[in-house]
């Protein structure tokens, strides 16, 4: 029977308590800012969806008033459109300001290298004012266009670092490809299409037009001495070696003559080059006076104008698309004189000839008039020879027609 009466004791009790619960007011619930700092505190103390200056409760609170006028600066329209500024940057979190505890983050701000969302626009150093310039490179040559661009912090798959590519279509094309002469594309990205053969033909054209009518002082190579002075060694026999108004007794001459150019590749060239080489001329002669036991001779004369071949390669190297070099290696092609080169005359009162050079040559030094002129001759090749290719050379990097 006591477990029958303590049931209804016991909701008796439990009524009782949900009536007084029933008789009183609703629960009670926080205000914005009635605790000091709440008003700026960045967060929803009263939890309405508002919270600091954004919130109604907190418009009248120091932190919410312009401390000049007084004036609210809070403005209660429900779609976080407050100009409340915790750090003073000038964006309150409703302007975009994603962290109002530091000044340096905010919309305004710039992206820098850092790992944090300077500019909160929700990516991190994202096209950083620090960052280097990287190029998307669409041919895999390892140069990208100019125009496709981003910075960053470290590059990106898909990107390289340098840029000038002029055509990322085209892995044969960009800074530092090998140009191709006459083709009608820039392969160096440099601004124009080179064209090696008519720099090679304009180096070789002026080559032979500067040396035109130059000359060069030589002498044989082999007792020379003895036709520049008088020697009594020989007993009676006295001779003098000279050359009329040049005062040295053996000058080159240099005249131009035709050439050919072969392509070979690109920037490679065969040259087939002419010139016409002579010892003294017919306006200043050279002498050779002999005077001996029955021997008075006195000749002169000239070798003529004899043409010699040189032949070789000219390279031409175009670099950074603004420096064009070249090298050129001629050698000579050159079987020596005729007798028929050789022009000789007497002066009024001598005798003259072949015969009589002869025989003064072998008797000082062993040689025939050939092989004395020949000898003469291959040292005016080699300075022709070596002119030639320095003229070359200089006209292909400085002439205007192979600028790069």
């Amino acid at each position: 029977m006591r477990a029958h009466l303590l049931t209804p004791l016991f909701l008796l009790s439990a009524l009782t308590m949900v009536g007084c619960l029933g008789a009183g007011a609703a629960p009670e619930t926080d205000v914005e800012g009635d605790d000091a700092f709440e008003c700026e505190d960045n967060a929803d103390n009263d939890g309405d969806g508002y919270f600091d200056c954004d919130d109604s409760d907190c418009f009248n609170a120091p932190a919410c008033t312009d401390e000049d006028t007084g004036e609210d600066t809070g403005e209660d329209t429900g779609d976080n459109t407050s100009t409340g500024d915790i750090d003073n940057d000038g964006y309150s979190p409703a302007q975009g300001d994603c962290d109002d505890q530091d000044y340096t983050v905010n919309p305004g701000a710039d992206e820098t290298c850092n790992g944090v969302d300077d500019d909160c626009d929700g990516t991190v150093d994202n096209d950083p004012v620090d960052g280097d310039d990287y190029y998307t490179d669409g041919d895999g040559d390892g140069y990208g266009a100019n125009t496709n661009t981003i910075k960053a912090c470290s590059k990106p798959n898909g990107y390289v670092d340098a840029g000038g590519d002029c055509d990322d279509s085209d892995s044969l094309i960009h800074p530092g490809a090998t140009e191709t002469s006459w083709d009608g594309v820039d392969q160096d990205c440099d601004g124009v299409d080179f064209n090696a053969a008519a720099c090679a033909d304009y180096a070789v054209d002026n080559a032979l037009s500067w040396l035109d009518g130059g000359t060069a002082n030589i002498s044989p190579q082999s007792d020379t001495t003895l036709f520049v002075y008088q020697y009594e060694l020989y007993g009676p026999y006295d001779y003098d070696w000279y050359t009329g108004t040049y005062d040295e007794w053996l000058t080159l001459l240099f005249q131009e003559n035709s050439y050919t150019i072969t392509n070979v590749s690109g920037t490679q060239f065969d040259v087939t080059l002419n010139a016409n080489l002579s010892l003294n001329s017919s306006g200043a002669p050279f002498s050779l006076d002999f005077e001996g036991p029955g021997v008075d001779s006195n000749c002169e004369g000239y070798i003529s104008p004899t043409t010699i071949a040189f032949g070789g390669t000219t390279n031409i190297s175009v670099s950074s698309g603004t420096s064009v070099t070249g090298s050129a290696n001629l050698t000579s092609q050159w079987n020596g004189i005729a007798e028929n080169n050789v022009v000789l005359g007497a002066r009024p009162g001598y005798t003259c000839g072949v015969s009589d050079f002869n025989v003064i040559l072998s008797m000082f030094s062993g040689m025939s008039m050939l092989s004395f002129f020949n000898d003469a001759m291959d040292q005016g090749v080699q300075i022709a020879q070596q002119a030639l290719n320095e003229e070359i050379e200089w006209w292909i990097e400085y002439g205007s027609e192979c600028s790069g």
